[in-house]
């Protein structure tokens, strides 16, 4: 039992090792947490639904989780071809691209749900 307990706090250090360090070397992520507060602030004041709630709450960690796998393509790129090419190039834009994606999709959501308790 007490190995199982190690292990899983062994697991937790780590994710969390990593979520600092991507805190720390990304400057999208630290927008993107910024942006995320702002959310979570606007659904406690403006008392959004429950669902709505969740949506905003899931679309937030979308963008994060999608902005950390960014990081971390780009150094696995970087580690196994630091040379830079074309093709390198092509991956980290698809990444960059995903990304995107999702904080458009986030935002789009985002302001049909607040829209009403803004300007209704």
């Amino acid at each position: 039992m007490l190995k199982i307990l190690s292990n899983l706090r062994r697991s937790f250090s780590n994710a969390l090792s990593g979520l600092f360090y991507a805190i720390r070397s990304e400057r999208n992520l630290q927008i993107e947490l910024v942006a995320a507060f702002v959310v979570i602030v606007l659904i406690l004041v403006l008392q959004v639904e429950k669902w709505e709630a969740v949506v905003l709450l899931l679309l937030v960690f979308t963008v994060i989780i999608m902005e950390i796998l960014n990081t971390l393509v780009e150094r696995l790129i970087d580690f196994i071809k630091p040379r830079v090419n074309a093709q390198v190039g092509v991956l980290k834009d698809l990444m960059a691209a995903a990304v995107f994606l999702a904080a458009t999709m986030a935002a789009v959501v985002g302001t049909v749900i607040f829209w009403p308790y803004v300007f209704g």
